[in-house]
């Protein structure tokens, strides 16, 4: 049985859109890599138009939300800098939310449902 997470996605602005970060590029990839490895998309968040600097973005609670009610397993990013550009926010995410479900990242080939994901 694949394991139920959210995707998020997010794109600031048109630059990063012409540079292959667009949301359906996102989307795409979040879409393939579930598929190579049997996850179940119940959901796509996006935030356009907001920075990644911090996490005060409606759909990222949203899809965090989805994660911390016991909906998702985890959360589904293409790349580390779409949930944040932040090393604190992420390393307080990776604390808080990631000890007991997952992060996955395409580009990045993280994973944290396994030892070396968790860097353990």
């Amino acid at each position: 049985m694949a394991k139920k997470i959210v995707g998020y996605i997010r794109c600031s602005t048109t630059d990063q859109a012409d540079n292959g970060h667009s949301i359906d590029t996102q989307r795409d990839q979040i879409q393939s890599y579930a598929r190579l490895y049997d996850l179940e998309v119940i959901a796509i968040y996006s935030d356009e138009g907001f920075t990644g600097k911090n996490l005060e973005r409606p759909e990222l609670h949203k899809a965090l939300d989805m994660i911390s009610s016991g909906k998702a397993h985890g959360l589904l990013i293409s790349k580390l800098d779409r949930l944040s550009r932040n090393v604190k926010d992420l390393a307080m995410l990776l604390d808080t939310v990631f000890s007991s479900s997952e992060l996955h990242s395409v580009n990045e080939k993280l994973d944290t449902s396994t030892p070396h994901g968790r860097l353990a």
